[in-house]
């Protein structure tokens, strides 16, 4: 599989989780525009992911983790760096990164644990 364009992350997201689509047709009608993959990850994925844990929906969060495994496969380090942000960091902030952690693919423990190591500043 080539590389994933950062363009096309969300709409990746979005083909694979089927569920999240009104969500992204919403944001998208609100817009007047497609949506770049940071709002999408913000405003349409990490909802649907929080709720999946808090109310502990494995199907919900194993598909989401298994799509962002995927693509991460084949992504670029500003991919990297926006899901160790947009993802791992506000799953910690909400005190579900142990929850989430369960259901993470080979890729999302290496950027888990990428992002836990110290970073120079």
């Amino acid at each position: 599989m080539p590389d994933i364009h950062p363009d096309y992350w969300g709409d990746a997201l979005i083909a694979a989780l089927p569920e999240l689509r009104d969500h992204y047709a919403g944001l998208q009608a609100q817009m007047g525009e497609t949506p770049g993959s940071n709002l999408v990850f913000g405003l349409v994925l990490m909802p649907h992911l929080v709720n999946a844990l808090h109310t502990n929906d494995a199907e919900s969060a194993s598909k989401i983790f298994v799509e962002m495994d995927r693509i991460a496969q084949h992504a670029d380090q500003h991919f990297i760096n926006m899901v160790g942000v947009e993802i791992l960091e506000a799953l910690e902030s909400k005190r579900l990164l142990t929850a989430a952690s369960k259901y993470f693919g080979p890729r999302m423990r290496e950027i888990q644990a990428s992002f836990a190591e110290p970073r120079d500043a």
